[in-house]
């Protein structure tokens, strides 16, 4: 078996056997390096050797007894279910207990294992198995390996039935790895080489001459004879031939006569209003329709008369615009009962006629001091 894991002087740092550490560990140390030398100078071999002292200091600590990273391959550790520790994990804690072994064999760099564990001292334990199968699971061991004879396992030995059923149910739940068969390679034929061709040379083409350039002859511009300008031809004008007009007959327009002046009333009493001036419009002269006279008919015998003179157009007279009434200057609206205050007197049409207003205002100062006897102001 070259390739066997070998757990060379295993719990040394106990009491129970000769291959103990205590009390002189650099013996032990030497005693390990030599079998470890030894054995790896055989050829073909591929041992691994798997430190693996006792769970708790014992008679000494185990890591004293470590003999370097050179001679080891594993850190294993055997841990039966009894001191130090009554519970599992009293058992992971205590010094140089199960967390140590995990923690020291990271710290080297080397796989952990169990190569014995088991029931003992305290008897028939289902929370010790639990716990011991769960750190299992959790940190992956190379291998682990329980051991079953009385007092310590569960599988021929009928004074462990609840531990012995915590490990089968356990161990039932979990996959059963299936060892695939190793195909053997099959070795795949050489193919011999292909002869390599030698490359063809491609002949080299001359460059062809440059041919120089034919410059080409310069020729003179050709002047470009001006023909002469061309008079322009008088065109006889044509005499416009006068078309006789028809005396036309206007009737005088009679401008309508002027409207006379209406009387404007003048209010009574102690003192009488400010005329009010106006100036007369001038009426629009309206215009006249005009009477066409036809011309009588001729007979052509008949000689054409001379056609006498056209009267002078009376023009017609220029209309006059009306003048625009000057409007009062704005005063100021009287106080209820001040001395003076407006009326407003309603003139009819005529009256809007001649001042544009409908309304007049007329100021009466003292009216308001009229004595009327015994009935009082």
């Amino acid at each position: 078996m070259p390739d066997a894991v070998i757990v060379l002087g295993w719990e040394m740092n106990g009491t129970t056997y000769t291959h103990r550490c205590a009390p002189d560990p650099r013996a032990w140390k030497a005693y390990w390096t030599r079998i470890v030398t030894a054995m790896r100078s055989v050829t073909g071999q591929r041992f691994r050797f798997d430190f693996a002292p006792n769970r708790g200091a014992d008679a000494i600590p185990w890591t004293a007894c470590y003999p370097g990273d050179d001679v080891v391959d594993v850190i294993g550790m055997d841990s039966y279910d009894q001191a130090p520790g009554k519970t599992f994990e009293e058992q992971a804690s205590a010094p140089y207990g199960l967390r140590k072994q995990v923690e020291f064999a990271a710290a080297h760099n080397k796989p952990i294992s169990y190569p014995e564990w088991g029931l003992f001292r305290n008897g028939d334990n289902p929370d010790y198995m639990r716990g011991m199968l769960e750190w299992i699971g959790r940190h992956k061991p190379l291998y682990q390996t329980i051991t079953d004879y009385c007092p310590h396992g569960v599988w021929q030995c009928d004074d462990n039935p609840k531990s012995s059923k915590v490990f089968r149910s356990m161990l039932y739940a979990r996959p059963v790895p299936v060892p695939v068969p190793t195909v053997p390679a099959v070795p795949t034929p050489s193919v011999p080489p292909v002869p390599t061709v030698p490359a063809v040379p491609t002949p080299s083409v001359p460059p062809v001459p440059t041919v120089p350039a034919v410059p080409a002859p310069s020729v003179p511009p050709v002047p470009t004879p001006s023909a002469p300008a061309v008079p322009p031809v008088p065109v006889p004008s044509v005499a416009a031939v006068p078309v006789p007009e028809e005396p036309v007959t206007a009737a005088p327009s009679t401008p309508p006569p002027a409207p006379a002046p209406l009387p404007v009333p003048v209010p009574t009493g102690t003192e009488t209003a400010a005329p009010v001036s106006a100036a007369t419009p001038t009426p629009t002269p309206t215009p006249q329709p005009v009477t066409t006279t036809p011309a009588p008919t001729r007979t052509p015998a008949e000689p054409v008369p001379a056609r006498p003179p056209d009267p002078a157009p009376t023009p017609d007279p220029a209309p006059v615009p009306a003048p625009k009434p000057v409007p009062a200057p704005a005063k100021p609206s009287a106080q209820l009962n001040s001395p003076e205050w407006c009326a407003p007197v309603d003139l009819v049409d005529w009256f809007a006629r001649w001042t544009g207003e409908r309304r007049s205002c007329v100021q009466v100062p003292s009216l308001l001091n009229w004595s009327f006897g015994p009935f009082g102001d």
